[in-house]
């Protein structure tokens, strides 16, 4: 989705098509399938898999620089 595109490059996940989640407001809690958290509770989603975790979760960030450079050749090169 572009939403995940968008989301992706500002640096922050997204996760679309979430059907399990379910968000009550007036209560400050959020479900997702079998977990619940409450409003202030740390919550790690992986964009990637759609997982979610409860807590704090170590983020590894891979920099991916062979396809960034034959992206950047790409641009370099002329229009016709």
């Amino acid at each position: 989705s572009h939403a995940a595109v968008v989301a992706r490059q500002m640096g922050k996940a997204c996760i679309t098509g979430c059907t399990p989640l379910r968000i009550y407001a007036s209560r400050g809690v959020v479900e997702f399938g079998d977990l619940s958290f409450v409003q202030g509770e740390t919550v790690t989603l992986d964009s990637n898999t759609g997982r979610v975790f409860a807590g704090e979760v170590a983020v590894v960030v891979e920099y991916p620089t062979p396809w960034l450079a034959e992206i950047e050749s790409w641009r370099r090169e002329p229009n016709g």
